[in-house]
């Protein structure tokens, strides 16, 4: 069951190894974050480094 009702979300999948799925997981739980907090973080930083954030974020 989706955690959100919110109709600007949307799920986006990443095949990744087991490994770094756990590591990443792990990482997470120390820095008491969501790993969704944190894709989403990654995400508008790459976007910023090359110049293609938008506005409103």
């Amino acid at each position: 069951m989706p955690r959100d009702v919110d109709n600007n979300i949307v799920y986006v999948r990443a095949r990744v190894p087991k490994d770094i799925h756990l590591q990443f997981k792990i990482a997470a739980l120390k820095a008491g974050k969501d790993m969704d907090k944190i894709i989403n973080e990654l995400i508008l930083s790459w976007l910023k480094e090359r110049g293609d954030q938008l506005d409103h974020y």
